[in-house]
C-alpha cells in the first residue's frame, strides 16, 4: 500500500537486531550498545514519490547529460572535503563496526569516481549504427534499496547512473546504517534540484511500500537472494526493471601453476575483509589437482 502506516508504530521490533520503537529506529553502536540517534520512520513514502515524478520532467528534458554529471561532481566534492569524509567515516564505524581504517578507505574510494562519470557519459551518448540510432531514455522514478556493508559507496554506484541518466532517485538506507545513508544522500542532494534525489528511512516495510507503488519504474537493490525474490515478484505485474545484486557462492579456484603462499595469503584476506560482509568475497576454495592440505596453513 503506497500509502504506507508503519504497524505498531508505538509497539517495540527488532528488525536485522535493530530496535525499532515508536515509530522511530533506535540507531545504536554495536560496539558499545550507545544510543546514536533516534531516526523516524517515513510515513509519507506516496507524497515522496509524487515529489520525484513531478521533479523528473525537467530533470531529465531541461537538464543535459554533461550538466547532470557536473552537478554530481559537485556533490562529490562536497563529501570529499576533509572534514566531511572524516565525519562520514566515523559514522560508518559507529553505526557498523567497520574498523576506521576501512572505513575511511571506504569513503576515499565512494567520492573518487572521475573514472566512473567518464563511463556514464559516454554510454549516455548517441550511438549510430548504419541508419539507425540509439538513444537512451530515462525510465522515471527510481528506488535504491542500499546495503549495511558498504553504506556510502553503495549508494553513490547505484544513484550516479540513475542520476546522470535522468531518472529522479529515492534511497532507503539500511535501517543498520539510517545516518550514514542521511549524510550521502542529504549532501548530494543540496547541489541538486529539488525532489531529484530524496531519502526515506526505515525497516523492509517501507522498503515494500516503495517497490509496490505504480511510479516507481524501477528498484535497485543489494542484500539477500530471499529479498530479491520477493521485489522480483512484486515488480512483475508492471515489469518495472530491477538491478538486483544478491547473495551468492563465490569460489576462489587454485591452479596446479599458482603461488600457494600467495594462494593461502588470498584465500584468508579475501574471505575475512569487512568481516566477510562483502558480496564476491570467497566463501569456498577450489584446487585442480593438488590435494588441499598442500595449501600452507
Amino acid at each position: 500500500n503506497p500509502r504506507y502506516s508503519p504497524p505498531c508504530i508505538h509497539q517495540k521490533r527488532m528488525v536485522q537486531g535493530i530496535p525499532l520503537e515508536d515509530g522511530c529506529i533506535l540507531n545504536k553502536n554495536p560496539a558499545t550498545g550507545e544510543l546514536i540517534s533516534k531516526v523516524p520512520i517515513t510515513t509519507n513514502v506516496e507524497d515522496i514519490v509524487q515529489q520525484a515524478q513531478a521533479a523528473f520532467g525537467s530533470w531529465s528534458k531541461s537538464t543535459a547529460a554533461a550538466d547532470r554529471i557536473n552537478l554530481l561532481k559537485q556533490g562529490l566534492l562536497q563529501l570529499k572535503d576533509e572534514k566531511k569524509a572524516d565525519e562520514l567515516a566515523q559514522l560508518i564505524t559507529k553505526e557498523m563496526g567497520k574498523p576506521l581504517l576501512e572505513a575511511q578507505g571506504e569513503v576515499e574510494c565512494a567520492v573518487e569516481k572521475d573514472e566512473y562519470f567518464q563511463i556514464l557519459h559516454d554510454s549516455l551518448q548517441p550511438i549510430q549504427h548504419k541508419s539507425s540510432t540509439v538513444i537512451r531514455q530515462a525510465l522515471g522514478v527510481v528506488v535504491i534499496l542500499s546495503p549495511w556493508n558498504f553504506p556510502a559507496d553503495e549508494i553513490l554506484l547505484l544513484a550516479l547512473p540513475a542520476l546522470a541518466s535522468g531518472n529522479t532517485v529515492i534511497v532507503k538506507p539500511s535501517e543498520v546504517t539510517p545516518e550514514t545513508g542521511r549524510m550521502v544522500v542529504e549532501t548530494l542532494a543540496q547541489v541538486l534540484p529539488p525532489h531529484v534525489l530524496q531519502l526515506a528511512q526505515g525497516d523492509g516495510a517501507v522498503g515494500a511500500a516503495l517497490v509496490s507503488n505504480d511510479t516507481v519504474k524501477m528498484v535497485c537493490m543489494t542484500g539477500s537472494s530471499a529479498t530479491g525474490k520477493k521485489i522480483l515478484s512484486t515488480a512483475a505485474p508492471q515489469l518495472k526493471r530491477c538491478v538486483l545484486e544478491l547473495g551468492g557462492k563465490d569460489p576462489m579456484i587454485v591452479f596446479d601453476s599458482a603461488d600457494l603462499d600467495k594462494a593461502a595469503h588470498d584465500a584468508v584476506a579475501y574471505s575475512l575483509s569487512n568481516s566477510g560482509q562483502v558480496c564476491c568475497s570467497i566463501e569456498r576454495v577450489s584446487q585442480s589437482t593438488t590435494p588441499f592440505c598442500h595449501l600452507p596453513r
